[in-house]
């Protein structure tokens, strides 16, 4: 079955990973890829909406600290969300690995 937000999740998971590999070079991002970045994650928010509300109240919210803005215009990724987005996934990854093991444990 696929998610309606399926390719939208496809689309920021490549983003992430480009933006990932390239860390130790801080370049510019346009504005057009801001957005793009922020129509995939509402996008996704629209579709967890139900089943995650915490990740989609969590979200936008991520994605408005994401990019920083100098006094000179350039748009940059905020390496501080950065740190935050590595430390929520792991605490997700935990989450969800902690819900498996206890349905694994209920389906018995």
């Amino acid at each position: 079955m696929k998610l309606p937000y399926e390719n939208e999740l496809y689309e920021l998971r490549k983003w992430i990973d480009f933006t990932n590999a390239n860390l130790q070079m801080q370049f510019l991002h346009t504005p057009q890829e801001i957005q793009r970045v922020h129509q995939w994650i509402n996008a996704i928010t629209r579709g967890i909406q139900a089943d995650y509300p915490f990740y989609a109240t969590t979200l936008p919210c991520v994605a408005n600290i994401l990019f920083q803005q100098n006094e000179m215009g350039a748009i940059f990724l905020n390496p501080a969300d950065h740190a935050n987005l590595q430390y929520e996934k792991r605490e997700a990854m935990e989450q969800i690995m902690l819900a498996s093991q206890l349905m694994y444990v209920l389906d018995k």
